[in-house]
């Protein structure tokens, strides 16, 4: 068994939490928090994948990682879709709801707008399975990567993707192979952190981009739902630049309070992913908040779900996706080896 960290639960709990904000209606926080928080979520896959020394046992792991990932997609699905139909009344539309959710991708918007994640993340993680097993020179591996981003920002810039949607996010998975790449390329660096120098580095940049942004001198946006990613080598700089920062801090404060807390909020990341969006819909239905507040309450009370569900065997493996796990398994990340 791997030792586990515990910065890498924390640094998830930060990531879901910018995920949940960036969702919350506040323009400048979207604006932003979307330059780097899906990003970061294919880096951490990529950084906890460990090669597999068998076909069998890559088998067996693409088995596993689909009844994970797939199961609680399923079940959260139907859940929303049983609130929907008892909300509207409107059964005719269950059939097209259920055909969205089978096809994934950008044809899931509103309560379902972020699902197009988990299948995107589920090809991405096989893909990459078993094209690091069958190729063994890690520099024909890398060019490969580098190849693969070189066409997803060719096929960003072509606009290729607004005229149709692709099942699954499959035109995404170019890009989000990239950042699972270099998840797992650059894993030792990541494991032994940043010097004062790098630290200094990326903080100027990170500031650097900011301020051209904000002084309206670069238009930089990144959305990968949406195949936004046309500011070639930008669009890998930005992201792990902060996810490295974002990566020191995790390790600083992971024996604090405020880093428990992130820690929890990590290992209820899918759950909370799943269902902080038709949270805040109906809380904006309900109640006037500031979106701010909105997306704090909504992380909350998707925690709160998540802990329930996990303290039952049933609601863990058909929400949380454990069909495989025990009761010292209840924290098992979703993005693991």
């Amino acid at each position: 068994m791997r030792e586990h960290k515990r910065w890498v639960d924390v640094l998830k709990g930060v990531g879901i939490s910018a995920v949940v904000i960036s969702h919350s209606g506040h323009e400048p926080a979207q604006h932003y928090l979307f330059w780097f928080h899906m990003p970061l979520f294919f880096m951490i896959s990529g950084y906890l994948f460990f090669e597999k020394q068998s076909l069998n046992s890559l088998n067996r792991w693409v088995v596993k990682k689909t009844i994970s990932l797939m199961v609680p997609y399923v079940s959260f699905g139907l859940l929303i879709l049983g609130y929907i139909t008892w909300k509207t009344n409107d059964f005719a539309a269950i059939p097209s709801t259920l055909e969205s959710l089978l096809y994934g991708g950008r044809a899931l918007g509103f309560y379902y707008g972020v699902f197009w994640f988990v299948p995107c993340l589920l090809l991405t993680q096989i893909l990459f399975g078993y094209l690091v097993f069958f190729i063994q020179s890690k520099l024909i591996k890398i060019v490969i990567f580098m190849t693969i981003y070189v066409m997803a920002y060719l096929y960003s810039v072509s606009k290729i993707h607004t005229q149709f949607i692709m099942p699954w996010s499959m035109d995404t998975v170019l890009m989000a192979m990239t950042y699972y790449a270099i998840g797992y390329f650059f894993k030792e660096r990541l494991t032994t952190g940043l010097n004062k120098i790098t630290q200094l580095v990326c903080s100027v940049f990170i500031l650097l981009v900011i301020l051209l942004d904000y002084s309206r001198l670069l238009n930089y946006e990144l959305d990968l739902k949406v195949n936004m990613y046309n500011h070639f080598g930008l669009d890998l700089l930005l992201p792990i630049a902060i996810v490295l920062l974002l990566i020191q801090g995790s390790k600083l404060i992971q024996s604090s309070i405020l880093g428990a807390v992130f820690e929890k909020f990590g290992q209820a990341s899918l759950t909370i992913m799943f269902l902080h969006v038709p949270i805040q819909i109906i809380l904006r239905e309900n109640i006037s908040l500031h979106p701010l507040i909105i997306g704090v309450v909504s992380l909350l009370i998707s925690f709160c779900a998540h802990m329930i569900f996990n303290s039952f065997l049933v609601a863990r493996r058909v929400f949380l996706g454990k069909i495989y796990g025990t009761s010292k398994e209840k924290n098992r990340s979703y993005y693991s080896h």
